[in-house]
């Protein structure tokens, strides 16, 4: 329970209107940073944080760079963040092929990444690949490990996450190591006794990772980090006003950070069951998709595709929208709880996404469609039904916190003795 109190009641987690919840002010609702709790020692030298990370685009690349957003708003440039894809950064060849790989999988053969995902077996042989990995790429990370000789290691990916870990266990890192889990859901492949914290998207993960063998002290609930510009609340009504949008539902297509999902067929599905439905789809990096749907419904004014949104850009959509469709990735899934926007998904993703839907719909923040015959009668249902919708948006509010990043930054303040750290904020 009272880590139920902690969650709602710390200012990061707006939650305007919910009984038993009050709003404290920052100072109280955390104890001062200076001195922090410390639970880990560091011999490093100064040298702030290195972000790891997988590939971009992608929900994990969009966390990095909103906790990198974070420090720089807090500690400006006294505390510096190198933020690196692991990917591409260090393995320019390997790393983008390993990342198509995972796309077609998930694309053409969801079944295989069902079985792949969260399987302990899969995660044993992980090690291996991890060791092949560092073979290949080991120098280049020990390299950049030492050139930037950082205070902290934060990561937002598994991958990069368990090659630390290992790194760790070696002896050729002793660096605090910190996990920032990007989806309502923990798998196997996180699971590490060389990881110092995990922050995690809300308390309902504190039990799971301590039936995995992680000790509490080691985990926080801090919600899914995501670009600071969401602390500031937004009038969805001015929002509308200022894009133009009528009194019409308006519907926000998800199709993730590529761009991905049934995408026309569910256009086709909305415009024949709600005809005056204003449609925002954000093609992301998908050029050929944001092209196709410019030529083929031009004279559909009521249907905007864009191209990749800036966080200020999506804040303004959600904000405006009634509801959320499409695909479950971690990231806009947080993003959209913390304006307190309902879901309804189509048919989601196997592994992570899939689980993320689940979560969100035990919830009772979103609606799960498995076939789209029957999604536009759902949706057109579920608008007519404007206390059900509010009550979505109520647990959605509850679950959201637009201020995820700044809470993550003060729990690793507190959590790990920086000197660094301390330095830095003695000068803010």
């Amino acid at each position: 329970m009272a880590l139920w109190k902690e969650w709602y009641g710390f200012p990061a987690c707006r939650q305007a209107g919910i009984p038993g919840s009050p709003i404290r002010p920052l100072e109280t609702a955390m104890p001062s940073i200076q001195p922090p709790l410390s639970e880990f020692s560091v011999i490093n030298k100064q040298g702030g944080a290195l972000l790891l990370y997988g590939y971009e685009p992608s929900g994990h690349a969009a966390a990095a760079e909103a906790i990198q957003e974070q420090f720089k708003i807090t500690y400006s440039n006294l505390f510096p963040i190198n933020r690196v894809n692991i990917s591409s950064d260090l393995h320019p060849i390997l790393g983008p092929a390993i990342a198509k790989t995972y796309l077609k999988i998930i694309q053409k053969t969801p079944a295989l990444w069902e079985y792949l995902y969260d399987n302990r077996k899969i995660a044993e042989m992980a090690e291996e690949l991890r060791k092949i990995y560092l073979f290949l790429g080991g120098s280049k990370l020990r390299n950049k490990i030492r050139a930037s000789n950082p205070d902290l290691i934060i990561c937002t990916h598994a991958l990069p996450c368990g090659v630390i870990a290992s790194e760790k266990q070696r002896g050729n890192v002793t660096t605090p190591l910190v996990a920032v889990l990007t989806d309502f859901a923990i798998h196997t492949y996180w699971i590490h006794t060389q990881v110092d914290l995990y922050l995690v998207p809300t308390p309902h993960f504190i039990a799971p990772l301590m039936e995995r063998g992680v000790p509490e002290h080691k985990i926080q609930a801090t919600g899914i980090p995501i670009h600071p510009n969401f602390q500031e609340p937004t009038d969805p009504e001015a929002i509308r006003k200022k894009l133009g949008f009528s009194s019409d539902p308006v519907l926000f297509l998800s199709g993730g950070s590529k761009g991905m999902g049934s995408i026309e067929q569910i256009i086709e599905v909305l415009l024949h069951k709600i005809p005056k439905a204003q449609i925002l789809i954000p093609c992301a990096t998908n050029k050929k998709l944001l092209q196709t749907l410019q030529l083929k419904y031009a004279k559909h004014p009521q249907i905007q595709s864009y191209p990749f949104l800036s966080p200020s850009q999506m804040k303004e959509l959600l904000y405006a929208s009634d509801l959320l469709i499409g695909k479950a990735g971690g990231m806009t899934l947080a993003e959209a709880l913390s304006v307190g926007l309902p879901m309804v998904f189509l048919d989601p993703l196997p592994g992570q996404e899939d689980r993320n839907a689940d979560f969100l719909v035990q919830q009772k923040t979103a609606i799960k469609v498995q076939d789209i015959s029957h999604l536009g009668e759902t949706i057109s249902a579920l608008l007519r039904q404007s206390d059900s919708l509010e009550k979505m948006r109520y647990h959605a509010k509850l679950l959201g916190c637009p201020n995820s990043t700044q809470k993550a930054q003060i729990t690793i303040a507190q959590k790990i003795k920086i000197p660094s750290l301390l330095d830095s904020a003695t000068k803010i």
